[in-house]
């Protein structure tokens, strides 16, 4: 009984000891696949939660976006703490007229406590119940007079600009009337007519110079040119001459062309003459010292013909 438990325990099943040596349970998950239990994909389970957590939070702060959107418009982050000009002007002037408006509005006051008598209808009516200072009223009508004297004042202390004063602006539109004053639009073909004076163009050729203006060199190049593109040629010559080739061996140098001709004529000479020789010799030849006369002879064209494919070449290197 307590090997029973045991296995199911540790995942044995039904198996004996010798199936679990011979197949191993390899870890937990191939335990409970064995036993038909499906293992839990915990790296599936977090992707999940991660993209529910992801999803959660943006929804958030789109949320809290458009609340904010809500609240205050858009404006760049370089204008957030920027007061506006306009408004700024507008309270400023909205405040003088407050200021004046309560200014005008004392002094009639004042004029109108002061020729009313005391005690009458009027001054009872402006005067508060608890003793205080006589309170003050508009007329009817009064601020939109108001408000249109403070208009033209405006309007009066307004100066011009400055591109408007040196009358550097720009040209004024022209009215249907000056338009009607103008040149009236020509009909000539432009195209035609540049077409027409290229043809009947006469060709402006350079006046000839005068033959008996000329003197004897002329046309020719000058001496001292000469000379001087001669000593060019001659230095590149020599500068080529002196200069080392580059397929030049270390501890060899270039033999001169005329030298290599020479070399060259003279094994064609001797090749020749040891032809003529092997060319008298017998057919057979028995003694010895006919022999050895025969081999040298050979051996000697060998050595020419060797010779000659050396000082055949373009370039032949000796030694220094």
């Amino acid at each position: 009984m307590a090997s029973y438990q045991h296995q199911r325990h540790y995942g044995g099943g039904g198996k004996s000891s010798i199936g679990d040596i011979i197949a191993p349970a390899h870890g937990i998950r191939e335990q409970q696949a064995r036993r038909g239990i499906q293992p839990r994909d915990h790296a599936r389970e977090n992707r999940l939660a991660l993209r529910e957590q992801q999803m959660r939070n943006r929804e958030r702060r789109h949320e809290e976006s458009e609340i904010v959107h809500r609240q205050q418009p858009f404006k760049m982050q370089q204008f957030r703490n920027v007061q506006s000009k306009l408004k700024s002007d507008t309270e400023s002037r909205v405040e003088k007229s407050k200021l004046r408006l309560d200014t005008e509005r004392l002094k009639e006051n004042q004029t109108r406590s002061g020729n009313s008598p005391r005690g009458s209808p009027a001054d009872k009516r402006n005067s508060p119940t608890d003793g205080s200072n006589s309170r003050q009223f508009l007329k009817k009508g009064t601020l939109a007079q108001r408000q249109a004297e403070a208009r033209a004042a405006n309007a009066a202390k307004a100066e011009p600009s400055p591109r408007k004063k040196a009358g550097n602006g720009k040209a004024a539109v022209p009215s249907r009337a000056d338009v009607g004053r103008l040149a009236p639009r020509q009909s000539k073909n432009f195209v035609s007519g540049n077409r027409n004076e290229a043809a009947s163009m006469k060709v402006v050729r350079k006046a000839e110079v005068d033959p008996t203006q000329r003197h004897e060199n002329y046309g020719n190049v000058p001496a001292y040119l000469q000379d001087r593109k001669a000593q060019w040629a001659e230095d590149e010559a020599r500068r080529k001459a002196e200069a080392r080739d580059p397929d030049c061996p270390a501890g060899m140098t270039l033999m001169p062309e005329e030298e290599r001709l020479d070399t060259l004529r003279i094994l064609n000479e001797s090749e020749k003459e040891t032809q003529a020789l092997l060319f008298k010799m017998p057919m057979r030849v028995t003694t010895p010292s006919m022999v050895q006369k025969k081999n040298a002879l050979e051996a000697k064209l060998k050595e020419i013909e060797a010779a000659k494919k050396i000082f055949s070449r373009q370039k032949v290197y000796v030694t220094e």
